[in-house]
C-alpha cells in the first residue's frame, strides 16, 4: 500500500461481505475500491463510506445483476470490471457485454458509458489522449 501511495496510485480493495465499521476502518487505511460485493446493500455501505464499487462479471463470481441498478445513483462512483474471466469467454467479449447489458436494462447511455471508461480513467489516473 505503501508503495502504491508514493506513486499516487489509488489502492484496489477485496473484502466481501465487510460492513459497518469495519468497512469505514478498512476505507481509513486508504483502500479506494472493491469488486466484491454480492448484495447492493453491502455496496451502498461501501458508497457511502467513499469506496467506488466495480460491478464484477467473472468466469466464477457474477455481480453484474445484484449491483447494476446503482449507476442510477452512483455512475460517478461506479466502474465495470471483467476480473477473473477465462480466456475463451474474454474472446466472447468483456466490459463491452457489460455494457450492452446495461442498455438493455434501461440505465442510461452515459451512465454507462461514464462506469465503462470515464471512471476508470480519472480513478486509476490513467495516462491517455483526450
Amino acid at each position: 500500500m505503501q508503495a502504491a501511495r508514493e506513486q499516487g496510485k489509488p489502492v484496489d480493495g477485496h473484502a466481501p461481505g465487510l460492513r459497518g465499521e469495519d468497512a469505514r476502518k478498512y476505507t481509513d487505511a486508504g483502500i479506494s475500491t472493491d469488486h466484491e460485493c454480492f448484495t447492493a446493500e453491502e455496496a451502498l455501505d461501501k458508497l457511502g463510506l467513499g469506496m467506488k464499487i466495480l460491478i464484477r462479471e467473472g468466469s466464477a463470481a457474477k455481480n453484474f445483476e445484484a449491483l447494476v441498478e446503482l449507476l442510477h445513483e452512483y455512475p460517478d462512483q461506479i466502474m465495470f470490471c471483467s476480473d477473473d474471466k477465462h480466456p475463451d469467454s474474454l474472446e466472447a467479449g468483456h466490459i463491452n457485454q457489460l455494457c450492452a447489458r446495461a442498455v438493455e436494462k434501461g440505465i442510461d447511455v452515459f451512465k454507462i458509458l461514464k462506469a465503462a471508461c470515464i471512471n476508470p480513467v480519472q480513478h486509476y489516473k490513467l495516462d491517455v489522449d483526450y
